[in-house]
């Protein structure tokens, strides 16, 4: 059975292989059908770039829901819940992860930037960074979403951050919508 999940997530994800053999025997996390093709594409782009992807086996689920009310704070737009629950095992055991992202959100280019921070942070434990060219900065810009040419620019920015040390993450986090509309 276990063999059959995991071939079932190679078709759906685009071959993505766990690292360590803990991770494997976890399986992946329910993601909507709208999010999957944004999720299989973060973790493909993350791992060309270098970036140790199995912290995604944590997440228990990606789903639409009320950012806002999970964070109770107006304007949230995602949640990412690094530690919702214990499961303790063998080997030490590890804090489920998930991940809220608002269903008022209709752009597609807006979801992206979203969904994409909210795996930087439950992925791969960055904390929102002060450099408001980057996707980890806590509010969606303008700019992120305004070309898709600079999209690159904007993802490698991350990227660079993630893979430099932008991390040590620890509570409940969020991402405000400063643009009025979603």
């Amino acid at each position: 059975m276990k063999k059959f999940i995991f071939l079932l997530f190679l078709f759906g994800c685009g071959a993505i292989e766990p690292k360590s053999a803990k991770i494997v025997l976890l399986t992946p996390p329910s993601v909507p059908k709208e999010l999957a093709y944004i999720v299989a594409t973060y973790l493909e782009e993350a791992k060309n770039y270098g970036l140790d992807n199995t912290t995604y086996y944590a997440i228990t689920e990606i789903k639409w829901g009320n950012a806002e009310a999970i964070a109770k704070q107006v304007g949230v737009v995602g949640v990412c819940e690094p530690g919702y629950e214990r499961v303790d095992d063998s080997e030490g055991g590890y804090w489920k992860r998930r991940i809220t992202i608002d269903e008022r959100l209709k752009d597609y280019r807006v979801l992206k930037a979203v969904v994409y921070h909210e795996l930087g942070h439950c992925v791969h434990n960055a904390q929102h960074s002060a450099d408001d060219e980057n996707i980890m900065y806590p509010l969606v810009s303008s700019k992120f979403v305004a070309s898709e040419g600079r999209w690159a620019y904007y993802k490698n920015k991350m990227f660079d951050y993630i893979k430099n040390g932008g991390q040590t993450y620890g509570s409940l986090t969020y991402c405000l919508d400063n643009q009025g509309d979603l």
